[in-house]
């Protein structure tokens, strides 16, 4: 059964938006800084978000597991009738295509300038998968109304009332063996074949955040500058909707304005440089990708969230590039040599980006800890 708690935020600020005297404006934080405006400006990633947090953590494959999630408004209306939709997805794209629903709960009130968690059971599945990322989102009736689309959107850096956890904890039981961790990428075009690339980084908190090529390595074109961007924003899941039908409403223009600079891209129209930095590209630790996985290949893949695998490595790069054909899946391998453990009784943070062509990149977090 969900469990409810309310809270009062601690927001000394007064709830603002033009034109509206009330109105609500629902959160689920990507970050601290978070008040569920969109564009971000602190630069946050977008799947580390602290609003979605395990009972237990790291979740265990087939172990009952509790997710809680916390829901804010920062509106000046108590937002009534709310609906809390939950999801995983084992793919490295995180594509809505490949999402699986958790459960969908109603929220009787989260109240202005207030916080409600919601708890429920989760139980990660026993599948041939290194990581699930976990999906929240919430609709109200003024969301709705009035961003129809931009409130369907499971996509974090656009739609504020959505947040993504996409965190795995290594342990270190064997510091003289390479950790490898296994992801599963699937192009679900069945029509036709898609580019990738994979970039992984070391993440020094005290740094990360430094500059914007140390946030942003991969180039992509931004959101605002893709004509349309916004027509295709509109993807649901059966049992994963409130009942609205696919392209049912405009495109939410609000996104594109309200304040939304146009950002200062390369003559290529990539965002925030042409090229790659050179320091991200190295072979101390990285990907090797396999051949197309099907049948007894994929059953081969040892269940867990980490694999040691028995079978020599070949060199490994931080950066790697690969093709999807039609409807075919891959294993990605990442692999982390013993001689970038973390120190004993410390953590090191590694980064795996993963971008489909010249669109923003996915971010999974990697944690070894000893």
């Amino acid at each position: 059964m969900p469990s409810y708690s309310f809270s009062t935020l601690d927001h000394s600020g007064k709830p603002t938006q033009v034109g509206e005297d009330v109105f609500t404006r629902l959160s689920i934080a990507n970050c601290e800084h978070d008040e569920g405006v969109r564009p971000l400006g602190c630069g946050c990633c977008g799947w580390l978000s602290p609003a979605l947090q395990f009972r237990q953590f790291p979740p265990a494959m087939g172990v009952p597991n509790e997710i809680i999630v916390t829901v804010r408004n920062f509106g000046s209306s108590d937002a009534t009738g709310v609906l809390l939709e939950a999801a995983y997805n084992i793919w490295v794209g995180n594509e809505a295509e490949g999402m699986v629903p958790i459960t969908a709960l109603p929220i009787p009130i989260v109240p202005l300038l207030g916080a409600v968690e919601v708890a429920f059971p989760w139980t990660p599945p026993d599948a041939d998968s290194t990581h699930a990322c976990i999906h929240a989102r919430v609709l109200d009736a003024y969301s709705m109304l009035h961003y129809t689309l931009r409130s369907t959107s499971w996509d974090s850096t656009v739609n504020p009332q959505v947040g993504n956890r996409n965190v795995t904890l290594v342990p270190i039981t064997d510091s003289t063996e390479a950790v490898v961790v296994s992801y599963r990428a699937r192009n679900f075009n069945k029509a036709a074949g898609i580019t990738a690339r994979t970039l992984v980084t070391e993440m020094d908190s005290r740094t990360q955040f430094r500059d914007v090529l140390q946030r942003h390595p991969l180039p992509f074109v931004p959101e605002s500058l893709i004509p349309k961007a916004l027509e295709g924003l509109n993807v649901q899941r059966p049992g994963l909707a409130m009942g609205v039908p696919r392209g049912a409403s405009p495109v939410d223009g609000s996104l594109l304005s309200g304040g939304l600079r146009q950002p200062r891209v390369s003559p290529e129209g990539l965002w925030p440089a042409s090229e790659i930095p050179a320091k991200f590209v190295h072979g101390r630790f990285g990907f090797d990708v396999e051949d197309a996985l099907s049948g007894g290949a994929l059953e081969s893949l040892t269940r867990g969230y980490v694999r040691l695998d028995a079978r020599p490595l070949l060199s490994v790069c931080s950066l790697q590039d690969f093709t999807l054909k039609a409807g075919v899946e891959r294993a990605i391998r990442l692999v982390i040599p013993k001689e970038q453990f973390p120190p004993p009784g410390q953590r090191k943070c590694f980064r795996v980006q993963y971008q489909k062509g010249t669109s923003r990149p996915v971010e999974h977090f990697v944690y070894l800890s000893r």
